[in-house]
């Protein structure tokens, strides 16, 4: 047995549903038959790479693998973490969401519901993905609390100048010493102690 993948304007494909999908290394069959159960829409994604292979996955696991959440001061955001297929590490070129509607006939048959554009920027399309958990809190988080550069009180202009400022002080005084100590030592020279004789 087999789903099918239709996206307009593509070529059809097709996934066998005893394939062991990798993350859960469960068959799809029993992902699809659990998540009908739940009454809940079943959710995969098909990888395409630059290099043309295609793989299938279980939306929410490659959601998780592929996608991260980035809290910083200012914002929440939903960002890409690891653009890179998880089987053969080849780099993405697309990621296609596709739906399997629990409420239908035709179990089998899947809808296209975006790509991983969508994925980033609608909230409503991710928690579509991840039932009634938040995707917020399903994807991996991580900080970027990164604050802006603080401007230094002093620069490096200044730091020269109060350098500059500082040998011209001691300059000055040393010469000030200097000429004072000259002075001191003429006026003992000119006028050498001299005995004071009593009347």
């Amino acid at each position: 047995m087999v789903v099918f993948l239709e996206k307009e304007g593509t070529k059809r494909s097709t996934l066998e549903i005893n394939t062991i999908e990798a993350f859960t290394q469960k068959t799809y069959r029993d992902l699809i038959s659990t998540s009908h159960h739940q009454k809940n829409d079943y959710f995969l994604c098909r990888i395409r790479t630059v290099d043309g292979q295609t793989n299938c996955y279980d939306a929410r696991q490659l959601c998780k693998y592929v996608f991260e959440m980035v809290i910083s001061p200012k914002q929440r955001l939903i960002r890409v973490k690891n653009f890179k297929d998880p089987l053969s590490h080849s780099k993405i070129a697309d990621i296609s969401f596709f739906r399997l509607k629990h409420d239908t006939e035709e179990k089998m048959r899947s809808e296209y519901m975006g790509n991983h554009s969508d994925f980033l920027a609608s909230n409503c399309f991710r928690n579509k993905i991840f039932y009634r958990e938040d995707a917020m809190y399903a994807l991996s988080v991580n900080f970027d609390l990164q604050e802006s550069k603080r401007v230094p009180i002093i620069g490096k202009k200044q730091v020269f100048s109060l350098f500059a400022t500082i040998i011209v002080i001691l300059l000055i005084s040393t010469f000030l010493v200097v000429i004072l100590e000259r002075e001191s030592f003429l006026r003992t020279d000119v006028f050498p102690n001299k005995k004071l004789i009593g009347v």
